[in-house]
């Protein structure tokens, strides 16, 4: 039996017993009992997960190639009527990002560039757990400093950079980026890590918002 669960970081943790697994997935399974577990990037430290059996994690990230040809494929079952040099444009804005590419599908009849109501309303999810309650002077200055930075898939700003421009701390700095994490690129460029907002949509749709 295999069972399949699609976005496991969007469940909130704080509705549920304390010390619980996440969504209250069991530690150990029978035989021939699998999960197929999906979500964002995340820290294992921070998964909200005790898992006492065999498990895997397999990065999509790590497989750009064949993310691209995905892509391609549901342009091409999905949206047939569009002209062929649109169906490339769509496929690189997306940046491989499926969330990005079905909403610009709801959307095709939109005024170019305009975010579609259902993207908007998964970009509010993430803000809302960005922020929580409410963001503190750093994650701002963070936020803005990110804001600024092209998010393209080489650019990036380390956290060290970050500290310097908003003049506070670079552990509270490097704090902040470990909660944002899965809203995050991290790579590393000339032997240093640095982070970009995970889509160039995203952070337009934050720069609304500041």
């Amino acid at each position: 039996m295999i069972i399949a669960i699609d976005a496991l970081n969007a469940i909130d943790p704080r509705s549920q017993t304390p010390g619980s697994n996440l969504f209250y997935l069991p530690r150990y399974l029978r035989d021939r009992v699998y999960f197929l577990l999906t979500r964002r990037p995340f820290l294992r430290d921070k998964s909200g997960l005790l898992i006492e059996t065999p498990s895997q994690v397999f990065d999509l990230d790590a497989f750009p190639k064949q993310n691209r040809e995905d892509v391609q494929k549901y342009i091409d079952n999905n949206l047939k009527p569009l002209e062929q040099k649109l169906f490339d444009n769509i496929a690189d804005l997306c940046e491989n990002n499926f969330m990005y590419l079905k909403g610009m599908g709801d959307a095709i009849a939109l005024p170019l560039n305009q975010i579609p109501d259902t993207l908007k309303a998964y970009y509010q999810q993430h803000w809302q757990k960005m922020k929580g309650e409410e963001l503190s002077a750093v994650e701002l200055g963070v936020l803005q400093t990110l804001i600024a930075m092209p998010s393209m898939e080489k650019d990036g700003i380390s956290a060290q950079l970050i500290a310097e421009t908003i003049d506070e701390d670079e552990y509270e700095i490097e704090e902040v980026l470990e909660n944002w994490y899965e809203f995050l690129v991290k790579i590393e460029i000339n032997g240093e890590v640095c982070y970009s907002i995970y889509h160039s949509s995203f952070r337009d749709w934050l720069s609304q918002l500041l």
